[in-house]
């Protein structure tokens, strides 16, 4: 059993970085094509959306020298206002039940990119993150390097959907 993890401290998000981060993610297309197979048609419906979880991990991953821990996507979400929020398509939310709710959804997501469900996989989602940030008129090649990380990446590009 582990020590509660602490989820308090995140930085408060401008709407400058909010709306960056939903460009940048919107523009993606990840949401649109990996939503249907997110969402569940049984149970309770999900607290976090994915629109949600993948701006905080761009707004976590605006962040100087930051880390990819879930941790820090639980407390970028617990930072936002109410009203930044509900413009994620998250509602309800308690702070206390955060990590469990990005866990959970991190998972989802790496099962259905894995299963190759939705048609797309890992490769697929890095790509267009990155062909996202880079605009039309800068592409000069068909490959996107990847920097900032400590394990070289790289993705073909391919066309927008």
């Amino acid at each position: 059993m582990r020590p509660p993890l602490d989820t308090s401290g995140g930085r408060p998000t401008s709407g400058a970085e909010l709306n960056l981060a939903c460009q940048l993610v919107e523009c993606s297309s990840i949401p649109s094509v990996l939503e249907p197979f997110i969402h569940a048609v049984v149970g309770r419906p999900r607290q976090l959306s994915l629109l949600g979880f993948l701006v905080a991990c761009q707004l976590n991953a605006f962040h100087r020298h930051h880390q990819a821990h879930l941790v820090e996507v639980a407390r970028t979400l617990n930072a936002l206002s109410d009203e930044q929020r509900h413009s994620l398509r998250i509602d309800s939310w308690d702070p206390a039940e955060s990590y469990s709710r990005v866990e959970r959804l991190f998972v989802k997501l790496c099962q259905v990119l894995e299963s190759g469900a939705a048609g797309v996989d890992a490769q697929w989602f890095a790509t267009q993150l990155a062909r996202a940030a880079i605009p039309e008129d800068a592409f000069v090649s068909n490959a996107v390097a990847v920097d900032g990380t400590d394990v070289e990446t790289w993705g073909a590009s391919t066309a927008r959907l």
